[in-house]
């Protein structure tokens, strides 16, 4: 019962969740285009190539591959789907179309290209391109000098790398967790609603068990 609203997570709650897996705050295009109602597919892409669902409007067909390729290291399909499926570069696509000021969405664009001439650099293609194996060693990395500056990293970001795959992840983590797949497979809501410490008499009736 996807639709049912017991079984789906409120947009403030994903949004949340997601920030306590970035560890930071949400930006405000993106909670503004979130609550605005902007969301990834609410049905799981099975079995569907990148670029036949939603067109693109600011995306180009290989960038959706990449942010798909480096959106499932983030997020890979376990025992649930994963950001492949979700269809999060839709969502991203979305995002940066309608949501996001000009300069924001041109550093996005910018940071692709600067990630993806730096697997060229590293590996010899571009990140579409690599094994599952770099394309993992180079999102670990990433992420690490992101998320850890200072801790060992074996090379030092080009400017604005950091900034951008911090907003990369965010939207990765809060596309999936607006999903349908990411909303009622992923996160898991509890049927009872939100703890209440004290609940009037009158508004229970009788004892529970």
């Amino acid at each position: 019962m996807p639709n049912d609203p017991c079984h789906v997570i409120p947009r403030r709650e994903a949004l949340r969740r997601a920030a306590y897996l970035l560890g930071s705050a949400i930006s405000a295009p993106t909670i503004d285009g979130v609550l605005a109602g902007c969301q990834a597919p609410r049905k799981p892409r099975d079995g569907v190539l990148p670029g036949t669902g939603a067109a693109s409007r600011t995306l180009s067909a290989d960038q959706r591959e990449m942010v798909l390729a480096m959106g499932e290291i983030i997020l890979p399909e376990t025992d649930t789907p994963g950001a492949r499926a979700a269809a999060v570069d839709e969502f991203i696509d979305a995002m940066l179309t309608d949501f996001y000021p000009t300069e924001r969405r041109d550093h996005f664009l910018a940071g692709l290209d600067r990630v993806d001439a730096r697997a060229r650099r590293a590996f010899g293609n571009g990140v579409t391109k690599l094994s599952p194996e770099q394309q993992l060693e180079l999102v670990t990395t990433l992420n690490r000098e992101t998320f850890q500056p200072g801790n060992g990293a074996r090379a030092q970001p080009q400017e604005g790398e950091q900034s951008f795959f911090r907003t990369f992840k965010e939207l990765v983590l809060v596309g999936y967790y607006t999903s349908e797949v990411g909303a009622t497979e992923e996160l898991r809501v509890n049927p009872m609603g939100p703890w209440r410490a004290d609940i009037p008499y009158a508004e229970v009736g009788r004892a529970w068990s």
